[in-house]
């Protein structure tokens, strides 16, 4: 089914899909032509790995996580953190809101944008392109107007929007997937990071051990290095050091 991305709405999500734009290569910091798509993500977990189909397209391919913006749907009513909302219609996690203003602050998406303008419709030409999201607002000034609003997407590590939590509204009158859905994100970016600092953590060690295999070399001490590798392999969770010989 070939969806058009200007009309796409929460119902035809599956559960386990998420609205994304690729707004990083899946090498980082090197060039890459999915940068800038829009389409689903989901989380294949036999498989422990993403996947995304561009809107209006059958292709498939598996991305890594931290080329994905996650972003709101069309209709979707959301609540924003980031600093690009005024401060009365921002939303502040852990502050006290009650039910109306936690409803006041409620923006209803009307689309989203891969593009360098900012909030005041320039064109930066320094900037990275970035995920903005549109959106009004009920006016505080004028109850029986909107406001409109506009804010950045940018990668899964930086969850600056969140749907509303339906049980602590007390009715079903806003749609929300569920407080879940960005939960599940924030683990998975932990996840993410940690899993690279235990790459990296891998390679310093093994460079560390190749660095002063070199040295005994040098020194003519393999024989004391080997002993010591010999000790240090039997007990160590880290990993094995190669031996000189």
């Amino acid at each position: 089914m070939k969806v058009d991305m200007n009309e796409v709405t929460s119902d035809l999500l599956r559960y386990n899909e998420s609205s994304v734009y690729i707004v990083d290569g899946h090498t980082p910091f090197e060039a890459d032509d999915m940068v800038g798509k829009h389409g689903l993500a989901w989380w294949q977990h036999s498989e422990n790995r993403w996947y995304f189909r561009e809107y209006g397209t059958e292709n498939v391919r598996w991305v890594k996580f931290h080329q994905l913006g996650f972003c709101p749907l069309i209709g979707d009513q959301v609540l924003v953190r980031g600093a690009e909302v005024p401060v009365e219609y921002r939303m502040d996690r852990y502050g006290k809101l009650d039910t109306q203003q936690v409803r006041d602050r409620l923006i209803t998406v009307t689309g989203t944008e891969w593009s360098r303008l900012n909030n005041k419709g320039e064109v930066k030409e320094w900037w990275k392109p970035r995920v903005w999201i549109n959106g009004e607002v009920k006016s505080h000034q004028n109850p029986d107007e909107t406001e409109q609003v506009r804010f950045t997407v940018f990668s899964p590590h930086q969850l600056d929007w969140m749907f509303p939590d339906e049980s602590s509204l007390g009715d079903k009158d806003v749609p929300s997937r569920n407080l879940l859905f960005h939960e599940f994100h924030a683990v998975h970016a932990l996840l993410s990071q940690a899993s690279n600092r235990e790459s990296y953590y891998e390679k310093d060690f093994h460079l560390i051990g190749e660095m002063l295999s070199d040295e005994a070399h040098r020194g003519g001490r393999c024989d004391e290095f080997d002993r010591f590798v010999e000790i240090f392999n039997s007990d160590s969770e880290l990993g094995v050091i190669k031996k000189c010989k």
